[in-house]
């Protein structure tokens, strides 16, 4: 009778071979160890124990000291031929092989070149439980061929984030197969992105100073905050890694003054209340004083649930006659799943995991600047005076945590905007980092 598979123990290893490369780009080292840590993490979504490491020297005393039951080598082929074959050395390597071997023939539908004894390798000789090794495809082949995604090689196929998924998904089915456990193929796990904005009220100013077209209406010489969410949905199955967003106005009147960001996770210094994230401190990140009209922000990751909040202080520059200029942000890239190269581009939404918008993951904020003493009105009112918003709202002369350590002052005080930024990153210092 099959154990369960919370009962086996498997042990993925993944070549460590930097110096073969691949025709399409990259090492298979690289592409082996995506591949190792795609099949871990749908083995583990099956119920199997399972433990993942690159070392070439070291992994068959890991796993021979660790109780593996079953012990699979990944590793791409090279030499000018095409196809899939798995390496094994005992009678009962031959049988896992044959299982390993089938479902990435199955999978991927390139020739079948079969099983092979082989005397001669360390992760075979040096493994006291059942082992293989399996040659996904040849990575030095640059010829054309009939693949799940299409016409491509099987180089090509081997550095597309859609065709890793196939082959992770592969390898946890080989194993399954083998352990008698029915595993139902579902996604990948996956971020799932959301985006929203919202334009920080002025006090005693209202947000429509001209007409009613329900723009946001600025003066030259005021500022205010655009603020931006990106969350990992509540939904999501994975981690966003390295996440990167766009920031660009359009046209002319309107200039980005400063930048933070922030998160309100639940463990931090905040207690779950908007504190500075560690990518706010990210050396690769622009200044945070006027960063320019177009920059990126590496946000870095996002837990599942988790959002980060970009908050850009917006200046009146100049007036605008009512064009309408935005203030944008959109997602550029996250690690395997996403990337739009700018806000037209159009996105490589991998898996079509992000359907927030339609799957292009862009928001803007429109603004409108005037004059103070013309085209604005007789009710405008002055220039904000950089006084507390009486609603709540952020003061729109400084950015500010919602936690503690950034209290405003009382209406009508200054605003000790590097006091409170300083408080803010002492204990954004102190806060537990996920990434």
């Amino acid at each position: 009778m099959p154990r369960p598979a919370a009962a086996v123990k498997v042990f993925l290893n993944a070549s460590d071979q930097t110096s073969n490369p691949v025709a399409c780009g990259g090492n298979e080292a690289q592409y082996a160890a995506d591949n190792g840590q795609r099949a871990r993490a749908r083995l583990q979504a099956y119920g199997f124990d399972v433990q993942y490491s690159q070392d070439f020297t070291n992994s068959p005393a890991m796993a021979n000291n660790w109780g593996a039951d079953t012990f699979v080598s990944i590793h791409t082929n090279a030499g000018g031929g095409h196809g899939t074959e798995t390496l094994y050395k005992t009678s009962a390597g031959q049988v896992l092989a044959g299982h390993v071997n089938d479902a990435l023939v199955a999978a991927l539908g390139l020739p079948d070149r079969g099983l092979k004894v082989r005397t001669d390798l360390h992760m075979l000789n040096a493994t006291s439980m059942t082992a293989v090794l399996t040659e996904v495809l040849f990575h030095d082949c640059s010829t054309s061929h009939s693949l799940p995604s299409g016409s491509v090689s099987e180089s090509c196929f081997l550095i597309d984030a859609n065709g890793r998924v196939i082959i992770a998904e592969a390898l946890a089915q080989g194993v399954c197969a083998h352990h008698g456990v029915t595993c139902q193929a579902g996604p990948s796990p996956h971020p799932v992105l959301s985006l929203g904005t919202e334009v920080v009220a002025i006090a005693g100013q209202p947000r429509d100073l001209v007409g009613a077209d329900g723009v946001f209406d600025l003066l030259v010489g005021q500022e205010t905050v655009v603020r931006f969410t990106v969350t990992n949905a509540a939904d999501a199955t994975a981690p966003a890694a390295n996440a990167v967003a766009g920031i660009a106005l359009t046209g002319a009147g309107l200039a980005v003054a400063e930048w933070h960001v922030y998160d309100n996770y639940p463990g931090n210094a905040c207690g779950g209340d908007w504190c500075l994230n560690s990518a706010d401190g990210n050396a690769q990140n622009p200044p945070h004083l006027d960063p320019g009209a177009t920059f990126d922000l590496l946000l870095d990751g996002f837990s599942a649930g988790e959002a980060k909040r970009v908050d850009l202080r917006v200046r009146g520059a100049e007036p605008t006659g009512g064009a309408h200029p935005e203030v944008r942000l959109y997602v550029k890239h996250v690690d395997d799943f996403y990337e739009k190269a700018g806000w037209d581009g159009t996105p490589d939404n991998v898996g079509g995991y992000q359907t927030w918008g339609g799957g292009d993951l862009r928001i803007a904020s429109a603004l409108d600047v005037w004059t103070s003493d013309a085209g604005a009105g007789g009710d405008a009112g002055p220039p904000d005076d950089g006084g507390a918003d009486e609603d709540g709202g952020v003061r729109p002369r400084g950015l500010e945590g919602g936690c503690a350590c950034a209290q405003r002052p009382a209406a009508g005080g200054p605003a000790p905007f590097a006091l409170a930024l300083l408080a803010a990153v002492v204990l954004a210092a102190r806060a537990r980092r996920r990434w």
